[in-house]
């Protein structure tokens, strides 16, 4: 029999995390978004207008949000942003805040400057509050002149993991990951051998290998992209 490596999971979720929270009595938005984040779900794009409740327990009329992750940048060039916002909104990108709309205001796009991108990933974070019967945000791009569109599920992720699991392996075997120039050993934790990856939040190519209790190679993978929060599965053929 032979060992194979099998990607069960990517650890790359389509959509940005978004964190709601009830702004209380009191409490300003900034208050709420530090301290008093309560739901949370994945929202494949920013793309709202709300006249009922965001989220079970939120009210519509007091309220703010986080959306955070990464916007995948499909090619190297100038790229415009936008916000459209009812009430208060602000855009970070790659932690540098390119929009600011933090007040009460009507239904409104505006536009970040232009920037000069690569290609790949980069960080996005997005904060919203409202107050009033009514709520509107959307976050959208141009790359080309004079065509704008609310960015599609596609280009937006979230990696809600730092560490690769690998299923399937008693706690007695030795799991590591090398990359980078870096050796990384698993932890066992409920079944599961964890590699835990740190703050890295890129692609990396790597080598997996297992050992028996005897410290015998079991298995050992190619080069292959690991993504943090991939699950794999070691399976006997």
């Amino acid at each position: 029999m032979r060992s194979i490596l099998v990607r069960i999971k990517s650890g790359r979720s389509e959509g940005l995390l978004g964190l709601y929270g009830r702004i209380v009595d009191g409490s300003t938005p900034d208050d709420t978004i530090k301290n008093s984040l309560t739901f949370e779900r994945i929202d494949p794009t920013v793309n709202f207008v709300w006249i009922d409740d965001p989220a079970p327990g939120i009210p519509l009329n007091s309220f703010a949000a986080v959306w955070e992750g990464y916007v995948e940048i499909p090619r190297a060039g100038r790229y415009l942003f936008f916000l459209e916002a009812d009430d208060g909104a602000r855009l970070y990108i790659d932690g540098s805040i390119i929009i600011d709309l933090w007040s009460n205001r009507d239904p409104r796009r505006v536009f970040s400057d232009w920037l000069e991108l690569s290609e790949g990933p980069h960080k996005v974070r997005i904060e919203y509050y409202n107050e009033g019967s009514f709520g509107k945000i959307g976050f959208g791009w141009s790359w080309e002149k004079g065509y704008y569109e609310i960015i599609p599920s596609r280009y937006l992720y979230t990696l809600p993991s730092r560490s690769i699991i690998v299923t399937g392996i008693p706690k007695t075997y030795k799991v590591i990951l090398i990359a980078e120039g870096e050796t990384r050993e698993a932890i066992f934790k409920g079944g599961l051998a964890l590699i835990p990856l740190g703050s890295r939040e890129k692609p990396i190519e790597g080598i997996i290998k297992v050992f028996d209790e005897d410290n015998n190679p079991l298995y050992i993978s190619p080069y292959i992209e690991i993504l943090p929060g991939d699950v794999f599965s070691l399976e006997m053929m």
